[in-house]
């Protein structure tokens, strides 16, 4: 019995100055860009980007197939979004089909 105090006297201490480091050390938050979206999924996409970039990564994640949203969709300005619709470039399948000739 004396021995589990002792545990206890030990632990409890290291336990809350672990929680105190852990709440200092906060995401920044992160600018997003919802004008195109509805005021409830805007609401929601601001409240989790001012909490930090992982907790915004894992609403969009978790969220995906209801709002067809992915991360790059809300971060990138909406001029990049549109100058660069598709992100890689197009494949040429007929020339490198014939490059191995």
């Amino acid at each position: 019995m004396n021995a589990n105090r002792a545990i206890y006297a030990m632990v409890v201490p290291m336990l809350a100055a672990s929680g105190a480091t852990a709440a200092s050390e906060r995401e920044a938050p992160v600018a997003v860009y919802v004008a195109g979206e509805q005021r409830h999924v805007a609401a929601a996409i601001e409240k989790h980007a001012e909490v930090g970039l992982v907790a915004l990564n894992r609403y969009l994640t978790h969220t995906r197939k209801q709002h067809g949203l992915a991360l790059e969709d809300v971060v990138r300005r909406p001029q990049e979004r549109q100058a660069g619709a598709e992100p890689y470039p197009a494949k040429e399948y007929r020339r490198h089909a014939t490059d191995w000739r």
